[in-house]
């Protein structure tokens, strides 16, 4: 089991996100793990999460999905995607 990335918490709360780029498909994110991502456009994703668990056609509503993750892979529909750290 992954514990919440220790840069999440302060003073043992977990925290908004400080920190952003731009997602490119297929390429892990230059920040490192994510603590989440936020979806402009809805649709599918092909995700490595956290643990390295690989979720494949993933749905994606728009807004900010609460999961950590390593990489979003190509092959999904969901569009304007944006890791936050």
């Amino acid at each position: 089991m992954v514990v919440l990335n220790p840069s999440a918490r302060v003073d043992g709360k977990v925290e908004p996100a400080v920190d952003a780029e731009p997602i490119t498909l297929g390429q892990p994110f230059v920040k490192g793990i994510a603590r989440a991502i936020w979806v402009g456009s809805a649709g599918t994703g092909n995700l490595i999460t956290a643990n390295d668990t690989l979720l494949t056609d993933f749905p994606l509503k728009e807004g900010i999905l609460p999961m950590q993750v390593k990489a979003i892979l190509t092959g999904g529909t969901a569009t304007d995607l944006w890791a936050l750290f």
